[in-house]
């Protein structure tokens, strides 16, 4: 396996915070995507870089039954040029 570095990069998006247990995670991501989509969140975002569309899990706590944080974002060149409802109603990641 070769190591490739990447520079940091800021991302911006939406994002929910769900379980697997009873495949609740299944129904709640597929809404995010949803919303996403039929909210035209893509145009929406301010400074993107592309319109590459991230899909990220993380967070867990645990096996299959605790949290876990589901994201869509988006690279974007700041995250100070967005709106400041937009920044207090969508996850905003400085560094990943």
């Amino acid at each position: 396996m070769q190591k490739v570095k990447i520079e940091p990069f800021k991302l911006i998006g939406i994002a929910i915070r769900t379980t697997n247990e009873e495949q609740k995670a299944i129904k709640e991501i597929a809404a995010l995507w949803q919303r996403f989509m039929s909210g035209n969140i893509l145009e929406k975002i301010p400074d993107k870089l592309d319109y590459t569309i991230y899909s990220l899990y993380t967070w867990y706590e645990g096996d299959t039954r605790n949290l876990i944080l589901s994201f869509l974002v988006v690279k974007c060149l700041a995250l100070t040029k967005s709106p400041k409802e937009w920044r207090e109603n969508h996850l905003m990641v400085e560094r990943i």
